[in-house]
């Protein structure tokens, strides 16, 4: 007991210590190591990247924001259907925009589809209403404030992507310099990874143990998933010359740190009232 107590006193604190040393240690390697993996670069794994990677946080704010709208009335569940269906239209564009003449066809068709599965998820959910509620906020917040915050940072850092170095003069920037804020185009949005941002999202599911019991015997293997996404994702970004090792990092921190703070508000305080009421 000593031993858990102490773990869940100064586990996250010695986490965050060593993740800023190996962010410190890599960001000397930024552009090496993108050199590297952009010459090996393997074009089905980087399409995977570019379309499917992001998903998570579609999927879980489309989801979310059907199960919420369930339990709100008025403006409120308008407003909740509302960004269930953008994050469908989103996720379906992430997914249908390279398809040349007919993307919009396809994105609409693969966003109706999204929206058509999240609904019917959303309406089968069959877990405690009070439990419901904070999983579904978390889920929503972690997504739209993790996505918020990555985009303000990229006008903010300016920083040029690795695929546009020697383009109008750009050089490469270390993560540290800070040339925004600026109206900028895509070319200069690489700090902090949007896709690693949004990948991160699928934290979210190690939430569902808790709710659902018969994912308890599955719970290793969700916790397992979540890491092995969230790199892939990251690695697919660097080898398609889009992000720095450093970019990918940031966005996974950011997406981290508001997933834990929601989940300590929200989930964890709610628990404890629970189980001592």
């Amino acid at each position: 007991m000593k031993l858990k107590r102490k773990i869940r006193q100064y586990g996250m604190p010695a986490f965050w210590c060593i993740y800023l040393i190996l962010f410190l240690i890599l960001g000397r390697y930024d552009l090496v190591f993108s050199t590297y993996m952009t010459e090996h670069r393997i074009a089905l794994f980087t399409a995977w990247g570019q379309h499917i990677a992001l998903l998570p946080g579609a999927l879980i704010t489309c989801w979310c924001g059907f199960a919420a709208a369930r339990r709100e009335q008025g403006i409120r569940k308008y407003t909740l259907y509302l960004a269930a269906v953008t994050a469908s239209l989103i996720g379906g564009w992430q997914m249908g925009n390279s398809l040349g003449e007919h993307a919009v066809l396809f994105s609409g068709l693969l966003a109706a589809l999204m929206c058509f599965m999240m609904h019917y998820a959303a309406g089968r959910s069959d877990f405690p209403a009070d439990a419901e509620s904070d999983v579904i906020y978390i889920g929503i917040l972690t997504a739209v404030l993790s996505i918020s915050v990555t985009t303000v940072l990229k006008y903010v850092w300016a920083r040029p992507r690795f695929w546009a170095l020697g383009m109008d003069g750009r050089i490469f920037q270390p993560w540290y310099r800070i040339s925004g804020p600026a109206l900028i185009t895509d070319a200069d949005k690489s700090f902090p990874s949007g896709h690693t941002t949004s990948s991160s999202a699928i934290l979210w599911i190690t939430l569902l143990p808790s709710l659902y019991p018969r994912l308890k015997k599955r719970e290793g293997i969700l916790r397992a998933a979540v890491p092995v996404w969230i790199v892939l994702t990251a690695l697919s970004r660097i080898m398609a010359g889009m992000h720095y090792i450093t970019d990918t990092m940031a966005g996974f921190a950011v997406t981290l740190s508001i997933f834990l703070i929601l989940k300590k508000k929200l989930f964890s305080e709610n628990n404890q009232n629970d189980g001592t009421s």
